[in-house]
């Protein structure tokens, strides 16, 4: 076990701000030194000394903190526009497990062979994964999840549509397996491009365990699918009716959130709070908005004065 170990790290390097939050200087220096050498820049040493010097003038930086699980979490929530951020990016996880694993299950629904159906859907996820990656990389991977949910929602909506006139309509199970591949792409896209989307939403002292709360929530949406996939058997059109409405909310929240296309990685609890502050506070549909926040504390307020 030991030499497997020894091998993997040979091949993956561990990430130098992971190094500069447990304190690992050298180490981290060592990373950035191997990464100029293979980008083939010269790596400044000036600009590093200030990196260092600002990272160890930080309050934020402590062995205390960053390996207690309860200071993460606390630097997680404690934040008004953090924890907010958190919540809404938690739900989103629960809605596109949801949706997703809802739209496996329902396959052998569809009214073709399951296996064809199946089949289709292997498909359309191999080519969401590779979509994903150029897109994102394009124009971000917050666009491309709103768009992918929108999408996922309108091919949802139009498949109840069909499922209450499907009687009268002759190309209806066409129009239903084509709805439920288009569906399944959106989810599948949306479903890999939430991790990247997670990871540079949040602080680096942070990360991983926003990461994981985010992923415990998409557990709980698969557990909900199946309830959802045999309501369908007394009410036809309500399954494809949730998936729709609620990945419709979903694409509103992720619209909110702020842009992390070619934009600076937070390092700590404060610099994303503050970050998020600067974003919300411009936002007028935002529930994390300035004016929203500014009720709160005068709420807060008035209960101590009481």
């Amino acid at each position: 076990m030991k030499n497997k170990l020894s091998s993997f790290k040979l091949c993956v390097t561990l990430n130098f701000r992971w190094l500069c939050s447990k304190l690992n200087y050298d180490e981290a220096e060592m990373v950035l030194k191997k990464m100029a050498r293979g980008n083939q820049v010269e790596f400044d040493d000036y600009l590093w000394q200030n990196l260092l010097q600002d990272d160890q003038d930080s309050k934020d930086y402590s062995p205390a903190r960053s390996e207690s699980t309860m200071s993460i979490l606390k630097g997680l929530f404690t934040g008004y526009y953090s924890r907010n951020l958190l919540l809404c990016n938690m739900s989103v996880w629960m809605i596109t497990s949801l949706v997703y694993f809802g739209l496996i299950l329902n396959s052998g629904n569809i009214g073709f062979n399951v296996y064809l159906s199946n089949a289709l859907g292997g498909v359309m996820e191999c080519l969401s994964c590779i979509v994903a990656i150029f897109v994102s990389i394009r124009y971000g991977s917050r666009r491309f999840i709103v768009v992918n949910l929108v999408l996922s929602s309108m091919a949802c909506l139009v498949s109840t549509v069909i499922i209450q006139c499907g009687e009268n309509f002759e190309g209806a199970q066409t129009t239903a397996l084509v709805m439920a591949m288009v569906g399944r792409f959106g989810a599948s896209a949306v479903f890999g491009t939430l991790f990247l989307q997670t990871m540079e939403l949040f602080p680096t002292c942070g990360r991983t365990t926003a990461l994981g709360l985010s992923s415990m929530a998409a557990r709980i949406g698969s557990i909900i699918s199946p309830w959802t996939v045999q309501a369908q058997r007394a009410i036809p059109w309500l399954c494809q009716a949730i998936f729709g409405t609620t990945t419709l909310f979903a694409a509103f929240l992720v619209f909110q959130f702020p842009e992390t296309r070619n934009r600076n990685l937070k390092m700590t609890f404060s610099e994303a709070e503050s970050s998020f502050q600067a974003h919300f506070s411009k936002s007028k549909l935002s529930c994390c908005s300035s004016k929203r926040l500014n009720d709160c504390e005068e709420l807060k307020t008035t209960q101590q004065d009481m």
